[in-house]
C-alpha cells in the first residue's frame, strides 16, 4: 500500500538546492475483509524506486515486488477463504431464523437474523424480516 522513490543517488548538477527529493504515496489496493492479516501490505512498501546513476529512468526492486506480489496473492486467497466461510455462516444463519420464523418464534427468529445483518447488512431479506417482526 507504499511506493518508495529512492532518489539518493542523482547527480547533485540535476538538483537545485541543499536537499535530496524523496516521497512517499499511499495507494489502496484491495477492500479489506474481516479475519484477513493485512499487516505486512499495511508496513512494507510495494517496491522501491532508485536511480542507478548510470541512465535516468528510474530502476525498482524487483525482488521486492515479487515478494509483495505473492503476500498480495496468499491475502486474496485468505480473504476469498473468508468471504466463503462468511457465506456459509449467513447462509446458516437465514436458514435457522427462517425456520423459526415459519415456527412464530419471533423472538428467536429476531436475533438470528439481526446475526445475520451483522455479516451481510446489506442484504434485504434479513432486513425485511426484522422490520416485519419489529412492525
Amino acid at each position: 500500500r507504499m511506493l518508495n522513490i529512492n532518489v539518493s543517488n542523482v547527480n547533485d548538477e540535476l538538483l537545485q538546492g541543499t536537499s535530496k527529493p524523496e516521497g512517499q504515496a499511499q495507494i489502496s489496493l484491495f477492500d479489506e475483509q474481516p479475519n484477513v492479516d493485512y499487516s505486512y501490505v499495511k508496513s512494507n512498501p510495494i517496491t522501491e524506486f532508485y536511480f542507478d546513476g548510470q541512465n535516468t529512468v528510474l530502476q525498482y526492486d524487483q525482488v521486492l515486488a515479487e515478494k509483495m506480489a505473492k503476500k498480495i496473492e496468499k491475502i486474496m486467497k485468505d480473504a476469498e477463504a473468508s468471504q466463503k466461510q462468511g457465506d456459509a455462516n449467513y447462509n446458516s444463519i437465514i436458514k435457522q431464523a427462517d425456520a423459526l420464523f415459519a415456527a412464530k418464534k419471533y423472538e428467536e427468529a429476531l436475533t438470528q437474523y439481526e446475526a445475520a445483518v451483522k455479516i451481510k447488512p446489506t442484504e434485504k431479506h434479513p432486513n425485511d424480516r426484522l422490520v416485519e417482526i419489529d412492525g
